[in-house]
């Protein structure tokens, strides 16, 4: 019998609140519609992938540019994700557009493999193994060999942002160190790059330019603004009721915009830094995994135990009540109402979608 995959999510998962992990890993129920940050994550996973996969050997023929690498790896992120309107699907052009331009010239990656799976037995556990897919094992341009993994974010990505302390503490990390270990790959690094997503919003009104590139003015008829000498007036003046022709930004106009921002600072956008994983961690990680393979084995146990005394068999499984566990949980609107969920028969906007997704869509 096949073993079940224990992934870095669901161990995360587990952490975060038990309950959790029982209605999205033992009973595989999801949310139907995703969230627009991990929607727009995924897109970006796979534009990666292509840009290191195919795009690395299309990115060497001769007479290919920037903008053809662009549009295929753009092409191949938004088949991703569904009923996207055109100002996110226009953010993920621009995004992919000067991600190209920015690492046009990288010279810290030399070649890199993506989207590497992995799975190696986890010790003490007949239920469990452990699984993943790592974004990318790359030769650096110096002969290292580096694990790469691929991260977008909201956060600043400045050196002293604590974002990354915390990623160099993700139990991910050393899950996919071992990964890499197993498949026979001693990393001598870890670099993680990282895509910090933009804030900046489509406008509701944009100064509309004649033949001359010149903004319109009007007075309070709607008519143009014209001086003494002939020629149309450039600014407005409010006091007189003058105003500007305008329009609604279009998502062209959006993701240029966008573009050119991300181009004029690209380090408040785009940073790439090395990490080590020392032995003492990943012995620590093992500890973890071995630990938690057990705790879910123990609590399906007592959810079976508990049914025979009368009890539901959620009641095997801790919830973790707070406000930053709830407010962004999923299943909080019946699982705080104290209603059953049911794999057979989901709730309205879930379907039962199996228990570790995020080997498919990562």
């Amino acid at each position: 019998m096949s073993k079940e995959a224990l992934t870095a999510s669901r161990m995360a998962c587990w952490t975060l609140c038990q309950r959790k992990h029982l209605f999205a890993y033992d009973r595989g129920v999801r949310k139907i519609e995703s969230g627009d940050a991990l929607v727009f994550g995924t897109a970006w996973h796979k534009a990666q992938e292509v840009y290191y996969g195919t795009g690395a050997e299309m990115r060497r023929r001769e007479g290919v540019t920037t903008a053809d690498m662009a549009q295929t790896m753009f092409e191949a992120a938004l088949a991703t994700a569904e009923n996207w309107d055109e100002f996110t699907v226009a953010k993920l052009q621009a995004c992919i557009a000067a991600f190209v331009e920015h690492y046009a010239d990288d010279d810290i990656i030399a070649e890199m493999k993506p989207e590497v799976e992995f799975a190696y037995p986890i010790e003490g556990t007949r239920t469990f193994e452990a699984r993943g897919k790592i974004d990318g094992l790359a030769t650096l341009a110096d002969g290292r060999t580096a694990l790469v993994e691929h991260k977008t974010t909201s956060e600043s990505v400045d050196v002293e942002s604590p974002y990354w302390t915390r990623l160099r503490f993700n139990p991910q990390l050393c899950r996919y160190v071992l990964g890499a270990r197993a498949l026979g790959v001693e990393c001598e690094t870890v670099i993680y790059d990282v895509f910090r997503k933009p804030a900046i919003s489509p406008k509701d009104a944009v100064k509309d330019l004649d033949e001359n590139g010149l903004p319109i003015v009007l007075d309070a008829n709607g008519d143009r603004c014209i001086k003494r000498d002939g020629t149309p007036k450039k600014s407005a003046d409010a006091t007189k009721g003058e105003t500007y022709k305008t329009h609604a930004e279009t998502p062209d106009e959006y993701a240029e915009r966008l573009r050119a921002d991300i181009m004029e600072r690209p380090e408040f956008y785009f940073a790439r830094r090395e990490v080590t994983v020392t032995d003492a961690q990943l012995e620590a990680f093992m500890l973890q995994e071995r630990m938690m393979a057990g705790q879910i084995v123990d609590a399906r146990a007592n959810g079976r135990d508990a049914v025979k005394r009368g009890l539901p068999y959620e009641a095997a499984f801790m919830m973790n009540v707070g406000k930053m566990t709830c407010d962004t949980c999923d299943y909080a609107p019946f699982c705080l109402a104290g209603q059953k969920l049911d794999a057979k028969k989901p709730p309205q906007g879930f379907a039962v979608v199996g228990a570790t997704p995020e080997l498919e869509n990562k």
